[in-house]
Formats: structure tokens, C-alpha cells, sequence
């Protein structure tokens, strides 16, 4: 098929930016206030009423799809069609949404990226009759209600672990079913080392965890049997893993692992502590920080083993699920990339 003939989006749309500061919110607001983040604020005014998409003009950029009364931050832009009957919103979403990675190549700026309303006006829109777009987004609309779903049956599964948590144990941080108490006792803490010199280039069964989870493989591993892994500084320390074999830890987290299995076992220490108020407490310090003596003198329930034992069967039961939507999901993505690939370039 040859390709689409494509022209300057600045000929199809009116494209304003909104005039408030981030700010301006109001947590009871009745109305979305857009700004850069994924997620709208809200407000209870409204300055603009039409259906629109709306780009975030600087941070990491998105793009969002809108149709009724809202405001926006003034770094927002407000990308609305002339013409309903010559370009279609939500064809439009979806090709901004693809756009959005080159955008993200033209970026200007330090610390913060910004883009420019030109970055917009020359975007080069594919030019294709109203009906065409129509089925257009109607296909990519039905691959990312997908998507959708399974994004919400993870969040699900994710509530689950702690409502099972709190059913079998209580709440950590107000009604504890059982006597808390400390694991020092039980347990044997360590900081973990660089991995300049085992850091390997090419994927490897030997993960390498930080203070936010993997981020890399390693060419031998410091630990050998699954660990729990803490966040040591910045805004994720206090964070907590638990891998699963063979692993590398770097000097950017604490390791912890159980020396008593006799008294507790990982996977029940992992989600007592993320039951807890232990992460959210490091993060209101001025630096965050934790060391080993905050981990191991942390109150946490300490049921009897067998407790502990039949909540580690229900979890993995929930976490195999887990992994069976993550790798929808992932199929899912690959898909909707595909389809958003060929429907800009003429093949769906």
C-alpha cells in the first residue's frame, strides 16, 4: 500500500494553552484541571467546554483525550479539531498519543524538557477520509480497552494481597491480630555491594536489585538463595523486594535475610513491612534515608509460623495470576505498538 499523504496538523486544529498556575486546584472541585501529570487534578471552575486532547507540555509529556467543561495548567495545551466532519478526536488522540515519542526526541530544556506549540502546528497528520479515521480509532480503541482491563485485574490482584494481609494478620499500623515485635532476632542484615565489575550487557537469569527493584543483570551473583532487598536513600528507600534465587544487590539497598525459617518466613516479613507504615514514615524525613537498625527494630505482627505458611501458598497462588496478566499485558502493548504503527503508516 503506498503511504499516506500527511500535512501540517496546524491546519486542522485550534491549539491554545490553559492560563493557570498547578496551584490552582481544589481537592473538592468539580471540574478536571489538567496539568503535566497523567492524572487530572480537579477545580471549581472551568474555563474551556470542548472535546479535545490535551498534551502535557513539559516533564516526561502524555497525552489525554477530553470532552466537556475542565481547565488547564499553563504549560498544558489544548489541542482542539476546526473541523469535527474533516478530523476526528479521537483519531486525533491516537496519533498525538504515537507522536508523543517524537515529541519526546524534540524536547528542549535542562532539569525540566519542554516542547514548543511549533512542535505541534508541524506534526505531520496523515490525511485520511472521516470514515477512515473513524474505523481507525475505533480498532485502537478496542486494542487499549483491552489493555485497560488487564491493567485493572492487575490493580485488583494488588488489592487482594493486602486485603488477604489484613484478614489473616490485621492491620500492622492499628489493629494487629497478634503480639508485634522486631525480627533483629531472626534475621541477619546487610548492605549490599557495587556491581560495577559484575554488570553484564547482555540479559542474564542473574538480576541485579537497587533501591527500586531490578535494574540490570549480573555475570555471577552475591546471593544465592531469595533475599529481601530495602531501598537505603532517596525518595524509594524503604522500599522492600524479595527475590527470587540467584541475585545481585547493590550498595544502594539493604539486604535482609531470614537466619531463623524455624520463626518467619520472607515472603510474610516482604508484606508486613510493605503493610506497614515503615515506607511512608522514611519518606517524611528530610532525607530519606534508613539503615539496618530501623529495619530491624520495625514492629511488625509475629504470628505463628504455620499462619505465615498458609498466607505464603495464597500469595503465590495470587502472584501466578499476576504473571499471567503481566504477560497479556505485555502481548497486549506489543500489539496496540503494532497496530498504532500500521494505522499511521497506511497498512490496517
Amino acid at each position: 500500500m503506498s503511504a499516506i499523504s500527511t500535512r501540517a496538523l496546524g491546519e486542522f486544529v485550534q491549539i491554545r494553552t490553559g492560563k493557570l498556575d498547578a496551584n490552582a486546584s481544589s481537592e473538592d472541585g468539580e471540574y478536571p484541571f489538567f496539568t503535566c501529570a497523567k492524572e487530572p487534578l480537579r477545580i471549581s471552575t472551568f474555563s474551556y467546554d470542548c472535546d479535545c486532547v490535551l498534551v502535557a507540555g513539559n516533564g516526561d509529556l502524555n497525552v489525554k483525550h477530553y470532552r466537556g467543561k475542565f481547565d488547564a495548567y499553563q504549560r498544558t495545551y489544548i489541542v482542539e479539531p476546526l473541523n469535527s466532519s474533516v478530523l476526528n478526536t479521537r483519531f486525533l488522540f491516537h496519533f498525538l498519543d504515537k507522536y508523543v515519542e517524537k515529541l519526546r526526541h524534540l524536547s528542549i530544556g535542562g532539569v525540566i524538557k519542554y516542547i514548543k506549540i511549533g512542535n505541534l502546528t508541524e506534526a505531520p497528520l496523515p490525511v485520511l477520509p472521516i470514515d477512515e479515521q473513524r474505523r481507525i480509532a475505533a480498532i485502537l480503541d478496542q486494542a487499549e480497552s483491552l489493555r485497560t482491563q488487564r491493567r485493572q485485574a492487575l490493580a485488583h490482584l494488588d488489592t487482594l494481597t493486602q486485603s488477604l494481609f489484613f484478614d489473616m494478620f490485621g492491620d500492622p499500623a492499628t489493629s494487629p491480630k497478634y503480639s508485634t515485635g522486631t525480627i533483629r532476632r531472626f534475621v541477619e542484615a546487610n548492605s549490599g555491594k557495587s556491581a560495577k565489575f559484575v554488570l553484564s550487557e547482555s540479559p542474564t537469569d542473574i538480576p541485579i536489585y537497587g533501591g527500586n527493584g531490578i535494574n540490570g543483570c549480573a555475570t555471577a551473583a552475591l546471593y544465592e538463595q531469595p533475599v529481601l532487598v530495602f531501598g537505603r536513600v532517596g525518595q524509594q528507600c524503604g522500599n522492600a523486594f524479595l527475590t527470587q534465587g540467584p541475585s545481585w544487590v547493590t550498595d544502594n539497598a539493604i539486604v535482609v535475610r531470614i537466619a531463623d525459617t524455624s520463626q518467619l518466613i520472607a515472603k510474610y516479613v516482604l508484606h508486613a513491612f510493605q503493610g506497614s507504615e515503615f515506607s511512608s514514615r522514611v519518606k517524611h524525613l528530610d532525607l530519606p534515608f534508613i539503615n539496618q537498625g530501623m529495619i530491624l527494630d520495625n514492629p511488625i505482627p509475629l504470628p505463628p509460623l504455620p499462619l505465615q505458611q498458609t498466607f505464603a501458598t495464597r500469595i503465590q497462588a495470587i502472584e501466578a495470576l499476576k504473571a499471567t496478566h503481566r504477560a497479556a499485558l505485555d502481548q497486549l502493548d506489543a500489539l496496540f505498538a503494532s497496530l498504532q504503527q500500521r494505522a499511521f503508516a497506511g497498512e490496517l
